[in-house]
């Protein structure tokens, strides 16, 4: 063989699979990095990072850019992550913002081009959906990103449900509590009742934590991202007790991640009686049902100044309960830093072999 023929070989075998991983990277690109590092445990991921939006039966809006792994919302098909109370058109409600104060403060070494954004004093419903059957249900997680205007309105006056953060549900019945909420100043849930059999047992809780230590205030937090990732502990109605844990960070000002919440944490309320997170609550509580679904709720109502915007939601699911978390983006807070929690593993099994003429 020439060595001019085997040089045009090898720069021939070279260009293709030059071509061939660029056709790779963007079909990972598809979906978070982080999903493709997580393997079958990534059960869906919404990265919002698009201006297109695909509605499907009036209320539920699907995003083009996540295409193997989409969040679907319970009972509908198709779905999509998000729903749109009111339904209508996507522009009724939301926007695709590539500028101003929420692409500002995005960390630096983003890469993210888009983000979710609720158009000036509305809310944008719920985002998320139903894990499918056969999820593992001793631990599961959620993880996303929120952004409050520099303008933001709180509960207070005419202003209603603007504090929600999300909620716990099951198969397409709405929330089974709790709901997780930011309020006065403290970050908190409530609506664990027992009801219809919903829980096991009741409580008015909770007007801090329970567990956990106090998170920043709702002014500081104006005009900032902050990652939130929620962990379920056994979602099943038997077996070991089910608890739930809450970790934030504010990654525009790259703070250090809190645990804002631990339910294994008994804790006496200001309010006292049954406004305490008891230790029957921390150590012997469970659903009455199987809980897949850990919804991200932007319900807001009444007149309301400012909006709140939301990138990168992923769920995940394992099936023990090991201290597995999903951590950062690197789509939104760049190099692969996963805050103050231990890294994740790299990627797995990705191996490109290059074969050259002989």
């Amino acid at each position: 063989m020439s060595k001019r023929y085997m040089t045009i070989h090898r720069l021939t075998e070279f260009l293709v699979l030059a071509v061939l991983s660029l056709a790779w990277d963007a079909n990972v690109q598809a979906e978070e990095k982080r999903c493709n590092e997580l393997g079958a445990n990534c059960v869906c991921s919404e990265p919002f990072n698009t201006n297109s939006y695909t509605v499907n039966n009036g209320a539920w809006y699907n995003p083009a850019d996540s295409t193997s792994k989409e969040c679907r919302s319970s009972g509908v098909n198709p779905g999509g992550p998000l729903e749109q109370i009111g339904g209508g058109t996507f522009s009724a409600g939301m926007n695709t913002p590539s500028s101003g104060e929420a692409i500002n403060a995005l960390p630096v070494g983003h890469t993210n081009t888009y983000v979710l954004a609720a158009n000036e004093g509305r809310g944008f419903g719920f985002i998320g959906g139903k894990m499918p059957s056969g999820t593992p249900t001793a631990r599961m997680a959620v993880r996303f990103y929120k952004y409050w205007s520099t303008n933001y309105a709180w509960v207070g006056g005419a202003c209603l449900n603007s504090n929600k953060l999300a909620e716990f549900g099951y198969n397409g019945a709405g929330t089974m509590g709790p709901i997780f909420t930011e309020t006065a100043g403290t970050w908190a849930f409530y609506g664990v009742t027992n009801n219809g059999g919903i829980w096991n047992q009741y409580s008015e809780c909770c007007s801090k934590g329970p567990g956990g230590v106090p998170g920043p205030s709702l002014s500081s937090i104006r005009g900032k991202w902050l990652r939130i990732e929620i962990i379920l502990h056994n979602a099943a109605p038997t077996g070991a007790a089910t608890k739930w844990e809450v970790y934030l960070k504010n990654v525009t000002d790259n703070t250090p991640e809190i645990k804002i919440i631990d339910t294994s944490i008994a804790t006496t309320m200001p309010e006292g009686g049954s406004a305490n997170w008891s230790s029957s609550n921390a150590t012997s509580l469970h659903p009455g049902n199987l809980i897949n679904e850990i919804s991200l709720d932007g319900f807001r109502n009444g007149t309301c100044s400012g909006y709140a915007a939301v990138s990168h939601y992923l769920a995940a699911a394992w099936s023990t309960d090991a201290g597995q978390r999903i951590g950062a983006a690197t789509e939104m807070e760049g190099g692969g830093g996963t805050g103050n929690i231990t890294p994740p593993p790299p990627p797995a099994n990705l191996r490109v072999s290059m074969l050259m003429g002989q």
